[in-house]
């Protein structure tokens, strides 16, 4: 988590700024972030709206497309970003935008893991949801990062897809542990849908016991004490 408060620090200071010629603070931001678009198409070249264009986007949340415009502007001309407010973020975006680039050429799921943990870890979920899919589009066998994408879309609030993925998890494996143990999570507090999600944490329990010297002491205690709470909790 320190590296995502130093993350929302840089962009705090970074949308302070005023620099812009592409001003928009007198109209809405969807109306400057489409009309901004229609002046790339004409002008590409534009460094100015390339870089009002990214720090748009970074406001919305999205992320991986800020980082991508911010690295499109350098090559065009590093010498104005240089001089931009968001040239704390350049190295980050040069590195998280190489990485997706190389993932796309060798259509490697490792990757677009690696980008989905990169954006997972900085608490940007939308971002990290949509490496995790295009992991999972190259190998739909990965129960592990189907759990994590799982957990970003709860994050993102769309509860009943990560409900989706987390059962889809446990059709191939009836007893994997963090799929059950989120299903029961995700069940019993954001749908209220108790006697369900009682079903899940007893499969969870009984996976944790079998699985105990996987985890540490601290975890097992951890995950134990919690499932058990959840369960004396349902059935008072």
């Amino acid at each position: 988590m320190k590296i995502f408060g130093i993350f929302l620090t840089i962009l705090s200071f970074a949308f302070s700024s005023n620099d812009f010629i592409c001003k928009t603070d007198k109209i809405a931001i969807e109306q400057a972030k489409t009309g901004i678009e229609l002046l790339l198409e004409s002008d590409p070249q534009n460094v100015t709206c390339l870089l009002r264009l990214a720090s748009i986007n970074l406001e919305q949340g999205k992320i991986s497309k800020g980082f991508e415009l911010l690295v499109r502007a350098s090559e065009i001309d590093p010498k104005v970003v240089e001089k931009h407010s968001l040239l704390a973020l350049f190295p980050f975006a040069l590195k998280v935008t190489n990485m997706k680039k190389q993932a796309q050429e060798k259509n490697d799921k490792e990757l677009w893991n690696q980008l989905g943990d990169r954006y997972f870890e900085m608490g940007i979920f939308e971002d990290a949801t949509v490496m995790y899919k295009k992991s999972i589009a190259i190998d739909a066998n990965q129960p592990d990062i189907r759990v994590k994408m799982a957990l970003g879309l709860r994050k993102n609030t769309n509860i009943y897809c990560a409900i989706d993925e987390l059962k889809k998890v446990v059709q191939d494996n009836e007893f994997h542990f963090y799929a059950n143990y989120y299903l029961g999570k995700i069940l019993q507090h954001d749908i209220k849908d108790n006697a369900n999600a009682m079903h899940y944490f007893i499969v969870a329990k009984e996976s944790l016991e079998k699985l105990k010297s996987s985890f540490s002491f601290e975890e097992y205690q951890k995950f134990s004490n919690e499932i058990s709470r959840e369960i004396v909790g349902y059935q008072r």
